[in-house]
């Protein structure tokens, strides 16, 4: 859903209907928990039988800050793994490892939170506002400008 109600996504539909277009509306909710648990141990390169506690509660932390989005999951991840709070173990496990949830920041949570209750889309200007180098913030822009 579209916060803003002029915003040209939101007006879209409605365009098109005026225009006798005929549109169908898919409403997508959260995916079920088991399923996202399965795409982090996927996407960590986690097995079935690796799979304890402590990922799980990992997972559980992802999950509450994303509303189970699978978007928001993986831009949570990617920005989890550039602020270092999971990197991976190039040592001893070859794995991804994490800090425990009780040690991740509460500011990147209420910051997570904070921009996707409104609107993802502020997530992501975010993350390139601020975490983007401004060389690739100003070909961004001129991109943008391109459609």
């Amino acid at each position: 859903q579209i916060p803003d109600k002029e915003h040209p996504l939101a007006t879209f539909p409605e365009l098109l209907q005026n225009d006798n277009v005929v549109t169908n509306t898919i409403d997508l909710g959260p995916l079920p928990a088991e399923y996202l648990l399965d795409y982090v141990a996927a996407t960590l390169n986690y097995q079935e039988d690796e799979v304890d506690d402590d990922f799980e509660d990992f997972v559980s932390h992802l999950l509450s800050v994303t509303y189970q989005n699978p978007f928001l999951l993986s831009e949570y991840l990617l920005y989890l793994k550039m602020k270092k709070i999971i990197t991976f173990d190039y040592t001893h496990t070859y794995k991804w490892v994490w800090k425990p949830v009780d040690d991740i920041p509460s500011e990147l949570s209420v910051e997570m939170n904070s921009l996707t209750v409104n609107n993802p889309i502020e997530f992501l200007t975010h993350i390139f506002y601020h975490y983007l180098p401004p060389r690739a913030q100003y070909l961004l822009k001129l991109a943008s400008c391109f459609g």
